[in-house]
């Protein structure tokens, strides 16, 4: 069986296990309840904070848009395997690789040439795709406020954005790689790794503002309350920001990123919009979570350690395919441009293999921002009917398949939070929290 024969292969069995995962029911609780209306949990005289809050079912929408999301994101995980697989054992990446020379004449700017045709081709291939798994379906879900003309602005930004760090990134490592044949993957992982902790530094000030309006906070009382916040948690000169996607999006969310003087906390203006004051303080101290306990940099080195993985597993097993099919390839070397596609595959292949792992952690610091939240606010049922809305504007499932929560899931489902949200509250017994000793006293 052939290399190209054997990832079709692949492929489909990943296909078969994503439409049983599809197939599965979105589950609720047993004691949850239907269409629940989170007006109903308006506070009144006499009901305290701790208060339980049933985890909502999901109403019919919720799980049909569940459903067809596993099988659309499995669709673009394929196709982001198969798109390069065909351009590399067809023969076409070498050929792109002999005209990309001829047009950029030195190796730098070569490997311009390169990324910009590789994208552009892949972009144009994957546009029905990313069409309507970014655009019609969620018109269709009733989630998007984006007109056309704006998906299609950010998309082409998007694409612009990865033709300029891909051709960085590949005209240094071929550059290391002709350098240091045998080591050269060593080499890379560190100005990788370095360029992992450079773009986390460098996203919030020259990519973010690309795609939308970033402002002070519009609601001052708001603001200083959070500013407070902030200071209880230890963090001085909070940098508060309240972006305009409400221009893109009904969904609501925050969100930390950035790194030393860029790091910074990001309200939606749709959460802003759809929570209340106590709602809103839990979030953002969840945010500020991140922000003390260091999760971004967490994040960042376990990323700069996997692209190291993949670099080394390219190094091993790229060169026995180049050796044995290279005259196929059209190319015999790793490190000519022919082999960026090959390059690209065991990045993506490594990088799903290990999304179970990596989930793994981030729900983890997700789970251990949500408990410092909890210990600041000390408001266990704002937290829980935060995540009640989130469920809801969202459009998600509280408890996701098994299998779906392996490979995709990034934070702990949402019935799992909100239980946590319900039952985590040492204070009323006296004990201390885990992160008490991070908060500062009045």
């Amino acid at each position: 069986m052939g290399p190209l024969q054997t990832l079709t292969w692949r492929l489909s069995a990943l296909f078969l296990l994503c439409l049983a995962l599809g197939s599965i029911e979105a589950s609720a609780e047993e004691s949850a309840l239907p269409g629940l209306n989170t007006n109903s949990f308006e506070r009144i005289a006499g009901v305290e904070s701790l208060a339980p809050v049933p985890v909502p079912e999901p109403s019919e929408k919720a799980v049909h848009f569940y459903r067809s999301g596993i099988v659309w994101w499995l669709a673009s995980e394929a196709w982001s395997w198969f798109v390069p697989a065909l351009i590399l054992f067809t023969g076409f990446s070498g050929w792109l690789g002999r005209l990309s020379k001829r047009i950029g004449r030195w190796e730098v700017s070569a490997t311009f040439v390169f990324v910009l045709l590789y994208l552009l081709i892949c972009y144009v291939v994957s546009f029905p795709l990313s069409y309507f798994r970014g655009f019609v379906r969620l018109h269709d879900y009733g989630l998007s406020n984006q007109t056309f003309a704006r998906w299609l602005d950010h998309s082409m930004k998007g694409m612009l954005v990865n033709v300029v760090m891909f051709g960085t990134t590949f005209a240094v490592l071929r550059q290391l790689m002709r350098w240091s044949p045998r080591r050269w993957w060593v080499y890379c992982s560190f100005f990788m790794g370095a360029g992992v902790f450079f773009m986390a530094f460098a996203y919030p000030i020259w990519i973010d503002p690309l795609f939308n309006r970033f402002g002070p906070m519009q609601d001052k009382q708001l603001e200083s309350d959070i500013v407070a916040l902030a200071q209880r948690a230890g963090i001085e000169g909070a940098r508060i920001y309240e972006v305009d996607k409400s221009a893109d999006t009904k969904a609501v969310n925050a969100y930390v990123n950035g790194l030393g003087s860029t790091k910074r906390i990001v309200l939606w203006d749709t959460i802003i919009a759809k929570l209340d004051h106590d709602e809103l303080r839990f979030i953002m101290a969840h945010e500020m979570g991140h922000y003390v306990l260091r999760h971004v940099l967490i994040l960042c080195s376990l990323s700069a350690l996997s692209l190291a993985g993949g670099l080394w597993l390219a190094d091993r097993v790229g060169k026995r395919i180049i050796a044995r099919l290279g005259n196929r390839l059209g190319f015999q070397d790793l490190a000519d441009l022919g082999a960026i596609p090959l390059l690209l595959l065991f990045l993506t292949g490594l990088s799903f293999l290990l999304a179970p792992l990596s989930n793994l952690v981030t729900r983890y610091t997700e789970h251990e921002a949500d408990r410092f939240a909890l210990e600041i606010t000390r408001n266990n049922r704002a937290s829980a009917l935060a995540f009640v809305k989130l469920q809801q504007e969202n459009l998600s499932v509280p408890r996701p398949a098994f299998l779906d929560k392996l490979w995709r899931g990034t934070h702990p489902s949402l019935g799992d939070r909100i239980d946590f949200a319900n039952t985590y509250h040492p204070w009323t017994t006296g004990e201390a929290g885990k992160y008490d000793h991070l908060f500062r006293r009045d």
